[in-house]
């Protein structure tokens, strides 16, 4: 379950990552935004393309089973962690039309709560196996 978590949360970072590299201002107009000054055109290139590609190159190895995938779902719902308090901070001291925010917040927040779960899960079930492993280990010895 985790290794499929963490695929699908490569995917969603390295696909729709791949479009704002390609072209900016279409994907950044998408969310009703305009980039008027060509920094903003590399801006969004950088911050919405190459950034989340490098957080889902990250995340491979662990889907595929080659790294401990502890540390990708503790990324996972950091960055999310992070992005829901953003938009409830932007919720509370931005005024105007916040129904784009209302939109993400509908998929970042299960984001959140099911990579901490799962970080859960395996710490949990990380720190139990130590102590169920010490007398066979002990034995062994």
């Amino acid at each position: 379950m985790v290794r499929i978590w963490l695929a699908l949360m490569a995917l969603f970072f390295i696909v729709p990552s791949l479009l704002y590299l390609i072209d900016p201002a279409t994907n950044f107009a998408a969310n009703g935004q305009a980039l008027v000054a060509t920094a903003a055109h590399t801006d969004v290139r950088v911050m919405y393309g190459t950034f989340p590609i490098a957080i889902g190159l990250f995340l491979i190895p662990a889907a595929l089973g080659r790294s401990d995938p502890r540390w990708a779902l503790w990324l996972c719902f950091v960055i999310f962690a992070l992005i829901v308090l953003g938009r409830l901070i932007g919720l509370a001291l931005d005024h105007g039309d916040q129904s784009f925010t209302r939109m993400c917040l509908m998929f970042e927040v299960p984001v959140m709560l099911i990579s901490g779960a799962l970080l859960f899960v395996r710490r949990t079930a990380a720190t139990a196996a130590p102590a169920t492993a010490a007398p066979a280990t002990a034995a062994a010895e």
